[in-house]
């Protein structure tokens, strides 16, 4: 595979524009091919002689000097000086004659592009990525030295303790069985992210906007400062079994933040070596090209004034040997190589200072040091073809087959259903009963189908939303979410999950239409749902492959959808909040479960169930919209911001009264009058703000500034801009202005049942149309917000979860010099979204700016006060929807053991699969 490829494939997405413009360099240096080719290129000869390179400095300061390039000039004069280039490879190549156009193109790719403008850029990113993980680390190393302290503290007071008071301390321990038992509790919920918890801010204080605490209000040196000695000996005194699991849970909170650390250095480690290895494939491409030896000229110039290459040379050595045994680009595995000072290498200098706490200060066995060291093995981060993506790319060809004869087989009966209900009369059984209540399960599989849709587009826009909607990095997988290989992203996965829940509705409901009946069809698909969503892993080896690696997918949707059904007692992350907007375009299905119960229970469910005479089915219908203004109120309690939390809120609430009014309208019989007037004014007001709300602020579009008209500047989903003019494609670009007519339309839906007779709103028929459309709706929706969403982490170079640090940091004594990496407006505009850009090691302090760099401010302590800072904030406040959730590395290891696990197996399964 070509290297352009591999750069592809193996970029991390939110610093895409921070890595070498390897195309269009390619296309510049065949633009000046052709414009080389036109012309002799031995009119006026000039021998080469041994030149450097100006720096950016020079370059910027002496812009219309010719001598930036310090190359011999005077052919014009006629004079000829001979080549004293030492490395020239031979004499022929010494005295190669370039002419002034030659020249010009060795001076306008080599100097203004590659040095003064690709160079530049990734040297200064580079440095920006060194000053953050400094940070880190210094944070890191202070956490490590205050948990040994507390670990040598433990061990000599336990032991005291044992020795001289033993009775007791048996006595102790059986009565702390009762504590221990509600602890397991506690950190089961809590690993599962379930443990309910107080906001971060009363309503008291929200009100009057006392949101600083006294200690938050004190300078930081006056605060008290963190004694692990008297914190642990007060544990003691109290509970022995209570300062054990203090120490733990201080252990594995350090291991979890130690992870991410690594993660994130092998993530800049392969951003370097990506990047100089582009640009010294690009000007060897361009010595071949126009046969020239510029390679040597500038690798010793960029060793010697860029800091990424500097840091290259220490690795050469070993880089050399294992280029030799790979044919194919990889990032490099440093395990013997470590540079005898931090100078030399930081990088690597700190991966071995990492490496040994985690493996040595971290650990009390053999045996824990070596799972430990295993650990770090797996987040090497692999884009070279191995065995074992072999056989994930077999594996995910077999659950895209499979699934494929599925949906096919599953869509030709439900097709033949909802021909059967357009058929029917507005009277029968089939149209009122079977056609609603079959129609609710079909929009939930819809939907979920389209969401799946959304994540191949995401995926070919290569947009990470497996970071933004799972939110943390985890130890077995998460380097995998920059790996843009298809079958990494498990969508193959989830569609052959999917098509397993589809096919038993089509099956069940084309018996129930058949045989004009409900019943028992609407109980038995359920019990199936269920059975299927609960199968344990054995199902995998007998009846179903690959289920048990269907695990995570299914935690998370029932976990969320609990965090959901109690909204207001957890912080909102994304999940919560994505899964919330898709069931409010649900209202559909989520009524249908009244009108169940309703003919269930019901002697003529024909004149007693339906929209015109249950009041339960318009609750259920509001309640998804309570869900998200209950979340958006936990925001405002979380974060004290009141723009836009409340604002969303108030949003949501004309949903739950849009819902209740249409609920009265019907109960009504559509009579004109007081309750009419009220749907329509309430109804106006919700489609109005809310479509507004759609295109400024959940998609960010109608920026008056923006280089694309009605639009903003960066275009995920439109592909890539040209080269020469910057510009994304007019054709491309259509799909923004397509979804916002779209959306904007399907908000006014309601206009149906207001002007349309009562015959067409009490149809089945138009309600499933409606029904589908807004599911439409939403998936577009979806795909943009998503979008939006990484607009933001790439703003923000966000690439890592947040990892709590168990002890408090003092940001005083890890002061940093600000590095000279210089950001746009846009940057400027996004910096006050989150301090979490840094890397999201998540401590609550006051960041001191004349101490360290913090490159972003949070808005949540920012006071919007006025008009103007609240517009020029609006592209922004997307990303306050939710809050990051913690990185828990430690508890979610396991749910990734069946991938390690079955390596050895998967081609002996993936043989089993296809024979069957």
């Amino acid at each position: 595979m070509k290297f352009g490829d591999h750069l592809r494939e193996s970029i991390i997405p939110e610093w895409k524009d921070k890595y070498i413009d390897y195309k269009s360099s390619k296309k510049r240096i065949k633009h000046f091919r052709a414009k080389w080719e036109n012309q002799s290129i031995y009119n006026d000869p000039v021998f080469q002689k041994k030149s450097t390179y100006s720096t950016t400095r020079d370059l910027r300061s002496n812009n219309n000097s010719q001598s930036n390039l310090n190359l011999n000039r005077q052919a014009s004069n006629g004079n000829i000086i001979r080549s004293t280039n030492s490395s020239s490879s031979s004499l022929a190549s010494s005295l190669r004659v370039y002419s002034p156009l030659l020249i010009e193109i060795i001076h306008e790719f080599m100097e203004n592009w590659i040095i003064s403008i690709q160079l530049t850029k990734c040297n200064e990113f580079y440095n920006w990525l060194l000053n953050d993980s400094r940070k880190k680390f210094k944070i890191l190393q202070n956490q490590v030295h205050l948990f040994n302290i507390q670990k040598r503290l433990f061990n000599d007071a336990a032991n005291s303790i044992s020795s001289s008071y033993g009775s007791l301390m048996t006595s102790a321990t059986s009565d702390s069985v009762t504590t221990s038992l509600i602890q397991s509790i506690k950190d089961t919920l809590h690993a599962h992210r379930l443990l309910p918890s107080y906001p971060q801010y009363s309503l008291k204080q929200l009100i009057f906007n006392n949101t600083t605490s006294d200690t938050e209000s004190q300078p930081l040196m006056e605060r008290e400062t963190f004694n692990p000695e008297d914190q642990l000996l007060n544990n003691l005194n109290n509970n022995t079994s209570s300062a054990k699991s203090s120490l733990d849970k201080s252990a594995k909170l350090l291991s979890d933040a130690i992870l991410e650390f690594y993660l994130f250095l092998q993530l800049i480690k392969s951003y370097r070596d990506l990047n100089v290895t582009g640009f010294r494939k690009i000007v060897k491409k361009f010595d071949k090209t126009f046969q020239t030896n510029e390679l040597n000229k500038f690798m010793a110039f960029a060793k010697q004034n860029f800091t990424i290459f500097k840091h290259i040379d220490p690795n050469i050595k070993l880089m050399t040997n294992k280029m030799k045994q790979i044919s194919s680009y990889q990032p490099i595995i440093f395990d013997e190589l470590i540079p005898s000072n931090e100078i030399d290498d930081p990088i690597l200098w700190w991966e071995s200072k990492v490496k040994d706490w985690y493996v040595n200060q971290l650990t009390n066995s053999p045996k824990s040091m070596k799972k430990n060291n295993k650990k770090l093995k797996k987040l090497i981060i692999q884009y070279s073809l191995n065995e074992q993506m072999v056989h994930r790319n077999n594996r995910a060809i077999i659950q895209m087959t499979i699934a494929a004869w599925i949906l096919g087989i599953s869509s030709t009966s439900i097709a033949n259903t909802i021909y059967l209900s357009f058929m029917s009369g507005y009277t029968s059984y089939t149209h009122k009963i079977l056609f609603p209540i079959w129609g609710g399960w079909y929009m939930v599989l819809l939907i979920s189908l389209l969401i799946i849709s959304n994540c191949f587009i995401w995926h070919k826009s290569e947009i990470n939303y497996r970071f933004i909607m799972f939110g943390e990095i985890k130890a077995r997988s998460g380097t995998q979410f920059y790996n843009n290989d298809f079958a990494t992203t498990r969508i193959s996965l989830n569609l052959y999950f999917l098509s397993f829940f589809i096919l038993p509705l089509s099956i069940c409901a084309l018996l129930s239409f058949h045989n004009e009946n409900l019943f028992p069809y609407a109980i038995i698909y359920p019990l199936i749902a269920t059975s299927l969503f609960i199968a344990p892993k054995a199902i995998s080896k007998y009846i179903l492959p690959y289920w048990n690696k269907l695990k995570e997918i299914r935690v998370w949707i029932l976990t969320t959808f609990i965090r959901l059904s109690l909204s207001g007692l957890y912080p909102v992350e994304f999940g919560d909040f994505f899964l919330g907007d898709i069931i409010c375009s649900l209202t559909y299905s989520m009524s249908d479960i009244a009108m169940f119960f309703c003919i269930y229970f019901s002697d003529k469910p024909s004149t007693t169930c339906g929209s015109s005479h249950s009041i339960t089915m318009g609750i259920l219908s509001c309640l998804p919209n309570y869900w998200r203004m209950m979340q958006c109120f936990r925001r405002w309690a979380d974060s004290a911001d009141w723009f836009p939390h409340l604002l969303n809120a108030i949003k949501y609430g004309l949903g739950v009264a849009y819902n209740g009014t249409l609920c009265a309208y019907r109960l009504s019989n559509h009579e004109r009058g007081t309750t009419r007037n009220t749907f329509i004014i309430v109804a106006a007001l919700n489609a109005l703000i809310t479509s507004v709300w759609d295109l400024t602020v959940d998609w960010s579009l109608l920026q008056p500034d923006s280089n694309n008209w009605l639009l903003r500047n960066d275009l995920y989903l439109a592909g890539k801009k040209d080269w020469e003019t910057g510009q994304y494609s007019r054709a491309r670009k259509s799909f923004y202005y397509i979804a916002m007519v779209w959306d904007v339309l399907i908000r006014f839906q309601w206009i149906v049942y207001a002007i349309a007779p009562q015959t067409i709103q009490q149809n089945a028929i138009t309600s499933f149309i409606l029904a589908t459309t807004e599911i439409i709706r939403r998936c577009i929706w979806v795909i943009i917000r998503v979008e939006n969403e990484h607009v933001a982490n790439v703003h923000l170079f966000r690439v890592t979860g947040n990892a709590p640090l168990p002890y408090p940091v003092n940001v005083q004594t890890i002061a940093l010099t600000k590095p000279t990496f210089q950001i746009g407006e846009e940057e400027r505009m996004a910096e006050n979204l989150d301090q979490q850009a840094l890397g999201n090691l998540s401590f609550n302090v006051s960041y001191d700016e004349n101490a360290m760099w913090p490159p972003y401010r949070t808005l949540a302590r920012r006071r919007t006060t006025t008009f103007a800072e609240i517009s020029k904030s609006i592209p922004w406040v997307h990303a306050t929807d939710f809050q990051r959730p913690t990185t828990l590395l430690s508890s979610n290891e396991s749910k990734y053991d069946d991938d390690d696990e079955d390596a050895i197996s998967d081609s002996e399964s993936d043989s089993d699969v296809a024979s069957k």
